[in-house]
């Protein structure tokens, strides 16, 4: 081959490869093409529906059973779970962190009243025995002192018997700029407020008399005793402190700037109090002379002890289990077709130590006697306990996955009580 003719050859294949006829591809598979699509279409729609009947047959049923949703409080099986009374414990400290002051406060879930209870630094609690010291008592203020509001927090608990859900420690500065929002605080003063001056010198801090107090100096009366003097004196200054203050915030136009307008921690509590029904009241205390050379503590005695019973009982309808101590759940449902006849039953398990979680109506009315429940073999004994209190008839019902202890059917051998 010459070089001429390899030239000529170089020059036509591109033209031949350009002129070259394109081969079609081959047909696709009916499969492939049509039948395929279709089953992944098909399978989604049935995962779709298998989720669907899934979710719902979870929704509607407990154990195998359909449950109908019941939106009636007067039809039988209504049922609600019921939250706990709102409830706080305000340990006010001056600025050293000493315990100044202790308020209990409860309030109603409209925010619209509650009740307040001030108690002394100096109250001593009774606690279990210390192996190490053989204390049998401690004063809030040393507890608070050694461990914190927790501490403080388990030995309200165990005087007032009922959970309490929030905990705060307000200072005199924190204090005083609440009081602010609705200065000035008229508040009568009975006795003088005298600080010490040197080593022998006192001095009249804050005469007495009727006054109008702007936030920080009624943030300071409320913390303040004089030296040497009983603290049941400066427990009744904070009484009417409270009664001055929720006085001016009702007053208020506008309740919110008042109290700012959160909707946790203090804020709900001095807008429920300031409104509707409210019971601001101190412990009942008794002196008792521990050391003759310091001043008195205080206890509550019988008197204290069966008020404060009441007081709880008043304050929280509705309670939370202590911290310390786990007090058994009750579902209460009426079985009488009258639910005012589950009141004096949820008042009767209360005061024995129960936490009510659910309310309600039992599955059909008319039902002869009340009854309770319980859904776990060992929690027979406790069960018997509550039936005995109650006058109820034990019955073993066994569901162990339920969110309360227990199950009482108001009677209407308790129709009326």
């Amino acid at each position: 081959m010459t070089a001429l003719d390899t030239q000529v050859r170089e020059k036509r294949s591109p033209q031949v490869l350009r002129r070259r006829r394109r081969v079609a591809a081959p047909g696709g598979n009916v499969f492939w093409r049509f039948l395929f699509p279709l089953l992944i279409v098909v399978a989604a729609v049935g995962v779709f529906l298998l989720w669907r009947a899934g979710t719902k047959a979870v929704l509607d049923s407990t154990d195998g059973r359909l449950l109908d949703v019941i939106t009636d409080p007067a039809l039988p099986g209504f049922e609600v779970f019921v939250d706990p009374t709102p409830t706080m414990l305000l340990a006010h400290v001056d600025d050293s962190g000493g315990l100044v002051g202790v308020t209990l406060m409860a309030r109603t879930a409209l925010d619209n009243g509650g009740a307040l209870v001030v108690l002394s630094p100096d109250l001593l609690v009774d606690i279990d025995t210390d192996v190490a010291s053989g204390q049998t008592a401690v004063l809030l203020g040393q507890a608070y002192a050694a461990d914190g509001i927790d501490r403080l927090r388990t030995l309200v608990e165990s005087k007032f018997g009922f959970g309490i859900i929030e905990v705060m420690e307000l200072d005199t500065e924190t204090l005083g700029g609440l009081m602010a929002l609705v200065e000035p605080i008229p508040f009568g003063l009975s006795d003088d407020l005298v600080q010490r001056r040197g080593a022998d010198g006192i001095e009249v801090w804050l005469k007495s008399g009727v006054k109008s107090l702007d936030g920080t100096i009624a943030a300071e009366v409320f913390g303040f005793r004089n030296p040497g003097e009983f603290d049941a004196n400066r427990v009744q200054r904070q009484l009417s402190m409270w009664n001055s203050w929720l006085g001016e915030i009702a007053e208020a136009e506008d309740l919110g700037a008042a109290t700012l307008t959160f909707d946790f921690g203090l804020s709900p509590f001095l807008r429920s109090l300031s409104t509707g029904v409210s019971s601001i009241e101190a412990v009942p205390m008794d002196p008792v002379q521990m050391d003759p050379d310091a001043l008195p503590q205080y206890v509550t005695g019988s008197f204290g002890d069966n008020w404060i019973t009441e007081k709880a009982l008043e304050m929280a309808p509705l309670p939370l289990s202590t911290t310390a101590v786990h007090r058994p759940s009750v579902r209460l449902l009426d079985g009488t077709g009258d639910p005012d006849n589950r009141q004096p039953m949820l008042n009767e398990l209360v005061a024995h130590g129960e936490v009510i979680n659910v309310i309600g109506n039992a599955s059909e009315f008319g039902l002869a006697a009340t009854t309770l429940q319980y859904h776990r073999a060992e929690f027979e004994q406790e069960a018997k306990d509550i039936a005995d209190s109650i006058g109820a008839d034990l019955v073993f019902d066994e569901i162990l996955d339920l969110p309360y202890d227990v199950t009482v059917i108001v009677g209407l051998d308790r129709a009326g009580s």
